[in-house]
């Protein structure tokens, strides 16, 4: 082997470590259509359906898996059987004829995320077993590169900053991008503020500072992009969010500072992802997943 071929290989060995994922990436990208309404055929933060979902987090890391579950439970690897399923794995429900009709992703303890049926929304819940056929596995037990976990770090993307405070005005009146769920935020002022995750359900620590670069304290969310569904800003400032597939939510003011007060002490609605946020008399910005 000469030099040019040992440099050649080198270089593929660490650009496959950099682009290598696991099952709880594949998850992590699912949980970012959480919310999303169903509809039939479609792909999209708008509406999406059951196969849409899982082939929607499968190509974001460039794995390209069949648009129709049917055809999705007849590729990759099988599984046997539910207490074998990983974080990732595809869940199959068919008809007695064995054509498979729905398709859930295996996120681990027992649940599911999947986009049910019409007039519902992307969801988690326990999987049950009526109708479940098959289980497959489009990547290795150790990621579909050579192990480790990126997650989404790098992949959130910030909007520029605003400072008004007018949901008419959807270029400087507010920031956010409708239908693209929250997953940080900035604020101005030196003054604490935080927010809740929708995935865990947990708020975040408080931060103080405006700063993208600065994970520990410029701004409130994960590196990874967990969805956000409520904000909580101290100090004398109006501050409203815009429910995803919803709307603007009645504004809320910093005096009344309080995570266990779900009438007046915080912007959002526990459990539902917000696209959105208005904050009056301070610069701020929100980022989104790309």
């Amino acid at each position: 082997m000469n030099c040019f071929q040992l440099l050649l290989l080198t270089i593929l060995a660490i650009v496959k470590v950099a682009f290598a994922y696991t099952g709880t990436d594949i998850v992590n990208r699912a949980k970012t259509y959480l919310g999303v309404p169903y509809v039939l055929n479609q792909s999209s933060y708008s509406g999406i359906d059951c196969s849409g979902l899982t082939q929607q987090a499968y190509a974001y890391y460039g794995i390209q898996i069949p648009r129709v579950a049917d055809a999705q439970s007849r590729q990759g690897t099988a599984v046997n059987g539910i207490a074998n399923a990983q974080p990732g794995d595809l869940i199959f429900y068919c008809y007695s004829n064995g054509y498979a009709y729905h398709v859930t992703m295996y996120i681990g303890n027992g649940q599911v995320i999947h986009a049910p049926q019409e007039n519902e929304y992307v969801r988690i819940q326990p999987y049950w077993t009526e109708d479940m056929c098959r289980i497959r596995r489009y990547i290795g037990t150790n990621g579909g590169g050579s192990g480790g976990n990126t997650g989404n770090v790098g992949k959130k993307i910030w909007l520029p900053e605003v400072r008004k405070f007018d949901p008419n005005d959807d270029e400087e009146g507010y920031a956010g991008i409708m239908n693209r769920p929250v997953t940080g935020l900035r604020v101005s002022g030196n003054r604490e503020y935080r927010v809740h995750l929708l995935n865990s359900n947990q708020w975040l620590d408080p931060v103080t500072g405006n700063d993208e670069n600065n994970a520990r304290n410029g701004y409130a969310g994960t590196t990874k992009g967990d969805v956000i569904d409520a904000i909580a800003i101290s100090g004398n400032v109006r501050y409203a969010v815009h429910i995803m597939n919803g709307g603007w939510l009645p504004p809320v003011n910093g005096k009344n500072y309080d995570i266990t007060d779900e009438d007046y002490g915080f912007a959002g609605i526990i459990g539902q992802a917000i696209d959105a946020v208005m904050i009056e008399g301070r610069t701020y910005a929100t980022s989104y997943n790309k």
